[in-house]
């Protein structure tokens, strides 16, 4: 079998050794493959297997990443879901809770409504007990003056009586 050069300088036995078990080979493997590898003694069929080993390790590295991908997806859209009904609750609360202030409000601006009438109904009554006191006043006062222009008309007559009684007696 032919060999390949492969020995990199500055790089330890090792290292390769911990490299190839980062990449998950097994112990055993990595360790006679990081020997042979350090030594120069790598054969292409060595390499060979190292890539379909490699392969199969990416393609169930792909496989994963597809199912934690569509895991994810799977993950997303359910929240996606969860909180489009959580928005829609949302909504029907704060509809619910508009609802509830505009009728609270209707039945605040329904109770000024009816103060509002109220008070204007006291006011008329009052001014209309204003009025007939006023109206009552006004009789009075005109009797009070017919009464004196009555009693000024007599004091007027008894004077004018007197006036001509003292005439002739004078």
């Amino acid at each position: 079998m032919e060999t390949v050069s492969t020995n990199i300088v500055g790089v330890s036995q090792e290292q390769i050794y911990k490299e190839f078990l980062r990449l998950g080979m097994e112990q055993l493997i990595a360790q006679d493959l990081s020997k042979r590898y350090y030594h120069n003694e790598l054969t292409y069929r060595d390499l060979e297997n190292l890539e379909k080993q490699f392969d199969i390790k990416f393609d169930n590295l792909v496989s994963k990443i597809d199912n934690v991908k569509n895991e994810l997806n799977t993950k997303i859209d359910n929240v996606e879901k969860n909180l489009q009904k959580d928005i829609s609750n949302l909504d029907i609360k704060i509809d619910n809770v508009e609802k509830n202030l505009n009728l609270k409000i209707d039945g605040l601006d329904t109770k000024i409504d009816n103060v509002e009438k109220n008070l204007n109904a006291k006011i008329d009554n009052v001014e209309k007990n204003l009025n007939l006191k006023i109206d009552n006043l006004d009789t009075k006062i005109d009797n009070v003056e017919k009464n004196l222009n009555a009693k000024i008309d007599n004091v007027e007559k008894n004077l004018m009586s007197l006036s001509e009684m003292l005439k002739w007696v004078l």
